[in-house]
């Protein structure tokens, strides 16, 4: 990543932020917040590549486990991993097709929210695995479905998806 992309990138982490600390609260789907750092860590990885979706995972959890009162970290390895996941998928982003990208940080969302519960109830924080966490899974994938075009034109802003395919697949 060029020192612009760096910058962008961040950019875009602390947009999302914003947006889920200050407009999210006010949106709840069903008694659930919608989430969406998660949908912008899938884009990106799935933009972006693996080593990519990483970095912008484990940035991204940093981020959001400043505002969180879990276990510090559990955000950043969820992220980091969604991020890393997504990335592998990334040649099928190639494809241009919105379905797919929406399709894979839908599913890639549900992942993370299972995930985020798995590890907390590992770590010793109660009542992760209920009623509600079937519901949180459906409302996250849902909204970050409908979100995803939103957080993949974020991506290809701050120019990691055009480097990384550039790289793999040379310059077109």
């Amino acid at each position: 990543m060029t020192f612009k992309q760096r910058v962008r990138v961040s950019l875009a982490i602390v947009l999302a932020l914003l947006v889920q600390e200050t407009v999210v609260p006010q949106t709840k789907v069903l008694g659930v917040f919608p989430d969406v750092v998660l949908a912008v860590v899938s884009a990106g990885g799935m933009l972006g590549g693996s080593m990519n979706g990483a970095i912008i995972g484990f940035w991204a959890g940093f981020a959001t486990d400043l505002f969180l009162t879990t276990p510090f970290g559990l955000s950043s390895l969820v992220f980091t991993l969604v991020g890393y996941g997504t990335g592998s998928l990334e040649t099928l982003a190639t494809s241009g097709s919105k379905a797919i990208v929406a399709s894979i940080v839908s599913v890639a969302s549900a992942v993370g929210v299972v995930g985020y519960a798995t590890l907390s109830a590992l770590v010793g924080v109660g009542g992760t695995f209920s009623n509600h966490l079937i519901r949180t899974v459906v409302v996250v994938s849902l909204v970050n479905f409908a979100i995803a075009p939103v957080a993949a034109r974020l991506v290809r802003w701050t120019g990691i998806a055009e480097t990384e395919r550039t790289a793999r697949y040379g310059a077109s």
